[in-house]
């Protein structure tokens, strides 16, 4: 597969840049492949299986590097993984309540972007990623471990 480097700078393609960038090596191949799919989906997908399940730390540091880089989710084989994976990828409660207000805030705008209590602009792009947060957020009531 050969990789575009410049991907995200054209014109109809957003650059997502969500959380901490790594190395080009590892950034660009995920930028290669999520950011022409950003318009056609929602979010990115979840992140491939990992053949570790016994060491519960590196599977969890991996998985929030791999979170870093803009994914939300990632298949899991053994239930070893399942704590992990929940701890990385469901909102904790303060997470919800900040995106909560957030949207609260944008409600209230009478344009279509308000600048919050923090000082930072709040606008559609910003109150969709707030929107998921929430809905996974929901998710951590129904979670059984």
């Amino acid at each position: 597969m050969l990789i575009d480097p410049q991907l995200g700078r054209r014109p109809g393609i957003p650059h997502v840049a969500a959380g901490r960038r790594t190395d080009p090596p590892v950034s660009v191949p995920k930028d290669a492949t999520t950011n022409p799919a950003a318009t056609a989906i929602p979010e990115s997908p979840p992140v491939a299986v990992s053949r570790n399940f016994r060491d519960g730390d590196a599977f969890e540091a991996d998985t929030q590097m791999l979170a870093g880089l803009g994914f939300v989710g990632r298949a899991c084989i053994h239930p070893a993984q399942l704590a992990p994976v929940r701890t990385v990828f469901v909102p904790s409660a303060d997470e919800v309540r900040e995106a909560e207000e957030l949207l609260a805030d944008l409600e209230q705008a009478t344009s279509g972007v308000v600048v919050d209590s923090k000082g930072f602009l709040i606008d559609e792009a910003v109150a969709r990623t707030a929107r998921r947060v929430v809905e996974r957020g929901a998710a951590r009531e129904s979670i059984s471990t």
